[in-house]
């Protein structure tokens, strides 16, 4: 919903709402928030009095934008750029009419850079997760009342392995500070996959480490969800060690080499009762690509019967991986796949990994072909990228159990 806050010269009510943006013909979805009034004269409302109206906040404020016409409907606007002075075209794709009742704030840790190829497309991962999330978000919004619109997603992205962590200070402490966006405290932490492993002696690993066990026993209303690396450094770093030694798993390389491309996951039925968007998605699809797996630790085996210590579950298995996740509910989330990953991105990064490795020539090419599995010419990927987007994002706004695609009960 609107958030107030007090500016130098008066009090702002601020909408939440997702925009498209035209600049130099290229398309970018941007979020930020739908001011009902500059909250202190720029120079473009001093040239042009009459372009005064809503005033759109991007966040990270990286620009700030006023719409020409005083109009808070969906559909095209002009709009005018305060620090460059140039025109765009300007689509608000979610009315302030629909009121934004949980405004999420995610912390992505970036564990690596992507290949050139995909950043020079895509950006960084941080990114990528956000634009899905964010789609996650508009999707699961067309299906409530207009009143009812419930969620939006504001990703901060942290250099994790230059040593930059979320602040302490920044996290939620409490399920009473209000869901206010980046405005507001740090509600997830969402960590990365990277070409590093969980296991590997460097600094920024160890510090990761740290930080998860942190956020885990200190501040429980704190989600934490990991993707590929991110679900085995969460493995690694809780489930390690301090528990039942039969309970114990670790991350490890695994001898018989790469999973890649589409494999079939069978998902536990307790993990998708919870997840309605996944009990769909059978069997489950998404992009995998790694060579360590999580695995029960030497002690685990040697105690007998191993299991994972209750309440966690392993969400479900492949035939070449038996622990494609974690799911602690209200707590973590983990994917040992990427939803994140397409057809392209996959490709391009196995072939930076096949180059950087001198993989064997067949290997690639069967590399290749796991990976083209799910690919449409000149469609999307026919995989469950969606439906795992959308389970992650209701796993961040509070494990809400969905019906037929409604948030049941509405956010609020």
């Amino acid at each position: 919903m609107p958030h107030n806050f007090e500016s130098s010269r008066a009090q702002v009510c601020a909408i939440p709402i997702y925009v498209e943006l035209t600049f130099h013909h290229r398309k970018n979805i941007a979020h930020g928030y739908l001011l009902s009034r500059s909250p202190t004269p720029s120079a473009a409302t001093n040239q042009n009095p009459h372009r005064q109206g809503f005033v759109f906040l991007f966040w990270p404020p990286s620009s700030t934008v006023i719409i020409h016409r005083n109009s808070d409907q969906v559909g095209a606007c002009e709009v005018y750029i305060f620090l460059e002075y140039q025109p765009l075209t300007f689509e608000i794709l979610s009315s302030p009419q629909h009121q934004v009742h949980m405004a999420l704030h995610v912390a992505a840790l970036d564990a690596d850079v992507p290949c050139p190829a995909v950043y020079k497309e895509r950006g960084l991962y941080s990114s990528i997760f956000r634009s899905l999330l964010q789609d996650a978000a508009r999707r699961l919004n067309k299906t409530q009342e207009p009143h009812q619109n419930g969620l939006a997603v504001h990703v901060t992205a942290f250099d994790a392995v230059g040593g930059s962590l979320p602040p302490l200070e920044t996290l939620r402490r409490s399920k009473t500070e209000p869901h206010a966006g980046p405005l507001g405290p740090i509600d997830a932490i969402l960590i990365t996959g990277s070409g590093f492993a969980a296991y590997e002696n460097r600094p920024w690993v160890h510090q990761m480490q740290e930080f998860i066990q942190t956020v885990y026993n200190d501040y429980p209303d704190v989600k934490i969800f990991g993707s590929c690396f991110g679900h085995q450094i969460v493995a690694h770093a809780l489930l390690s060690r301090g528990i039942e030694a039969n309970s114990t798993y670790h991350t490890e390389h695994w001898p018989a080499g790469y999973e890649m491309g589409i494999h079939p996951i069978t998902l536990d039925p307790e993990f998708t009762a919870r997840f309605p968007p996944l009990a769909r998605a059978t069997p489950f699809r998404i992009q995998l690509i790694h060579g360590d797996q999580v695995v029960p630790t030497p002690a685990a085996l040697a105690a007998g019967p191993v299991s994972l210590p209750a309440p966690w579950l392993n969400i479900g298995r492949s035939a070449q991986c038996a622990v494609q996740g974690l799911y602690n509910p209200g707590r973590v989330l983990t994917f040992q796949g990427h939803f994140e990953f397409d057809t392209w991105t996959n490709t391009e990064t196995m072939q930076e990994f096949a180059r950087r490795g001198s993989w064997p020539a067949e290997d690639v090419i069967s590399y290749l072909e796991q990976i083209h599995r799910s690919a449409v010419p000149g469609e999307e990927d026919d995989d469950d990228a969606k439906a795992a987007a959308e389970a992650v994002l209701l796993f961040l706004a509070g494990d809400r159990v969905v019906s037929n695609g409604l948030m049941t009960p509405p956010l609020g």
